[in-house]
């Protein structure tokens, strides 16, 4: 005796996958100063820093010095 259960398996939804995509994305506020003032729960899964940890501080302050110099270049543009 064969017992068995079969199901269409259908590819995921566009939503699904846009949802899977903004957890990998945070906003963030900045003053004019360049100073985090609000961001996102979601930077703790990206970054690895609770909201609490980089609120008040500079973003250059979690990049590479080397970074730094490219950073600078793309917000002049």
């Amino acid at each position: 005796i064969l017992t068995g259960c079969a199901r269409i398996i259908r590819p995921p939804k566009i939503a699904s996958r846009l949802i899977d995509a903004n957890t990998l994305e945070y906003k963030t506020r900045h003053l004019i100063d360049g100073r985090i003032i609000d961001c996102d729960q979601r930077i703790g899964i990206v970054a690895g820093y609770m909201t609490d940890e980089v609120r008040n501080l500079s973003p250059f302050t979690f990049m590479h010095n080397d970074d730094v110099r490219w950073v600078i270049v793309a917000l002049r543009q």
